[in-house]
């Protein structure tokens, strides 16, 4: 091999090397180093998105290197395949390659290869639903990167291992876990990596309605991806940002940036992701107003995440979608879709879905003026304080509105201002507007039922305020409805 080309390969320069032709007097060795050109070329196209060319040369590496016999050469080009399966969100493609992985390192001995091929398992496992399993693996993982001393393997092992208490409804768990991966990548001096750690503290914060929290710390990995020019990154935190702006009732701008997030994620192809951010987008047109855009949004978020046969994400999606239903009035079309995320949940038993399609049954019996009970009280009660241990303030909120709407039902007013007046402080303590403004409109009802009509139309009027600043239409027409009944006296 010439010496300008052995140059080539240590300075990065692959595209000078691009031409077979230059290894072929080297044997195997050549081969080798040829499959390693072609698998790190893989990984950067991955990293920037091009998924489509990433793929075409994995698959080449992965037949170079079985036409080789290598089984060093197999085995990361199996896993190379998992990874960018999982950007792609090809799980069920991610556990196949993952497996022919492992088989491969466990037989040639190579624990850090064994540690990284289950976690792409894991997060294959995780995806496919199965919690328990995905914990497992991962935690299998950690133990083997701790015995060879791999810190930045740790590191990632924490960051999925969060996921996985994440999606289970454990934020606690979570959040300590990316803070350890936080740590060891601040360490290790990996720039991005920190992003990637920063982005998910962000989005426990979030989930725990500590919104300013969240928005620094996502801002800080926005600042760190803007600088390294990560788009798929940049994507992501737009996203996320996206989401903090409409839990505080800015969804003009959460708008804006899951437009931008969108674009990003189109011109990659991450089927995934765009099914994310368009059940998002879905969500901020339902909090404005705009029934017809949203179902189409949410329809076509539920196309993607069927395709990808994310299930988490799929009844994620469909329960936002019921809300929305319940909001505009189409109980069938609710509890048709209410339905489905029931089924999906028998095969995941996922505490996080099971909750919140609990939330959702108690506020369909509500909306469709359903008889509530002691028991249906004691339910709410026992799902308060689930919600309390696990620091999901914006849940206990809500929750506690139910509460207070069914002592509304039941004519016992006292407690239902209580309760509301609790879940208002809460609110305004998170800064969450939107739930500030349905709290007043609930207690505002509460005040009509008893006769303090002074009382209920000042709460009212403040609503109504709140609603108009953030554009929330469906609010704002519910609002001036009662509003007028006060004033033709019925």
């Amino acid at each position: 091999m010439k010496r300008k080309h052995l140059t080539d390969i240590l300075q990065g320069n692959f595209d000078k090397i691009d031409d077979p032709a230059v290894f072929d007097s080297a044997g195997q060795f050549a081969t080798a180093v040829r499959w390693s050109i072609l698998l790190r070329k893989t990984g950067i196209l991955g990293m920037i998105g091009n998924f489509d060319i990433a793929t075409t040369i994995a698959n080449q590496c992965l037949r170079m290197a079985e036409r080789s016999g290598i089984k060093k050469l197999m085995a990361d080009s199996f896993l190379s395949v998992a990874e960018i399966n999982s950007d792609v969100g090809d799980f069920d493609a991610v556990k196949r390659a993952s497996m022919q992985a492992l088989g491969l390192f466990q037989n040639i001995g190579d624990v850090n290869g064994q540690a990284w091929s289950l976690n792409q398992l894991a997060r294959a496992y995780g995806y496919l639903g199965d919690l328990g399993l995905a914990g497992e693996k991962h935690k299998q993982a950690g133990k083997l990167f701790e015995k060879s001393n791999n810190l930045e393997g740790l590191a990632y092992t924490y960051n999925n291992l969060a996921i996985k208490y994440w999606r289970g409804g454990d934020v606690v768990s979570a959040q300590e876990h990316y803070e350890k991966a936080l740590e060891i990548f601040e360490k290790l001096g990996m720039k991005l990596q920190m992003a990637l750690a920063l982005n998910n503290i962000g989005t426990v914060f979030q989930r725990t309605g500590e919104y300013e929290q969240a928005a620094r710390y996502l801002n800080k990995a926005l600042h760190i991806r803007r600088a390294a020019g990560d788009k798929r990154g940049i994507a992501t935190c737009m996203n996320n940002l996206g989401m903090n702006d409409m839990l505080l009732g800015n969804f003009r701008q959460a708008l804006a940036r899951f437009a931008e997030a969108l674009r990003i994620r189109e011109a990659t192809g991450e089927i995934m992701e765009i099914g994310i951010i368009t059940s998002n987008l879905a969500n901020a047109h339902s909090k404005l107003g705009n029934n017809s855009k949203a179902s189409q949004l949410y329809n076509e978020a539920r196309i993607l995440k069927k395709r990808m046969g994310d299930d988490y994400s799929l009844a994620i999606t469909d329960a936002h979608f019921v809300l929305a239903a319940i909001e505009a009035g189409k109980f069938e079309e609710g509890e048709q879709v209410l339905a489905e995320v029931e089924r999906i949940n028998e095969k995941l038993q996922n505490p996080e879905i099971t909750a919140r399609v609990n939330e959702t049954k108690m506020m369909f019996r509500l909306e469709q003026g359903l008889p509530v009970d002691a028991d249906f009280q004691r339910c709410i009660s026992c799902e308060i304080s689930l919600a309390e241990k696990n620091n999901l303030q914006v849940r206990v909120g809500s929750l506690k509105v139910i509460l207070g709407r069914s002592y509304l039902q039941k004519k016992r007013y006292a407690e239902a201002s209580e309760v509301l007046v609790s879940a208002l402080e809460l609110f305004k303590k998170l800064k969450d507007v939107y739930n500030q403004g349905r709290v007043l409109y609930y207690l505002g009802r509460v005040e009509a039922d008893e006769g303090k009509s002074e009382k209920a139309q000042g709460d009212l009027l403040e609503a109504l305020a709140i609603f108009k600043r953030i554009e929330a239409a469906g609010w704002v027409i519910r609002v001036t409805s009662l509003l007028q009944r006060f004033q033709t006296g019925q």
